[in-house]
């Protein structure tokens, strides 16, 4: 029914074109993910997290969850020695 003839100028052609556009979306798509991210305007912050937990466990020493957030788990068993974390947390 459909019968092309397609030489080799035109193979070459589109298969330079195939290569440009997906090399055009892999660098928007890195452009993407190293850009900052906002949230209704307001752009997010890496260790805004840490630093959360860092002055919240100033203020509340004794907090277990908080200890294990920033990979302290030392400290959550000096506070309480029978802690035991949960599996599948």
């Amino acid at each position: 029914m459909w019968d092309f003839k397609v030489n080799k100028n035109t193979k070459l052609l589109l298969i330079l074109f195939g290569a440009f556009i997906l090399l055009t979306l892999s660098l928007v798509n890195i452009k993407n993910i190293t850009s900052t991210k906002e949230v209704l305007g307001i752009e997010t912050q890496e260790n805004i997290n840490r630093e959360f937990w860092d002055n919240f466990l100033n203020e509340n020493p004794d907090y277990i969850p908080g200890w294990l957030e920033i990979g302290r788990q030392d400290q959550a068993f000096a506070i309480d020695p029978n802690f035991r974390k949960e599996s599948g947390n």
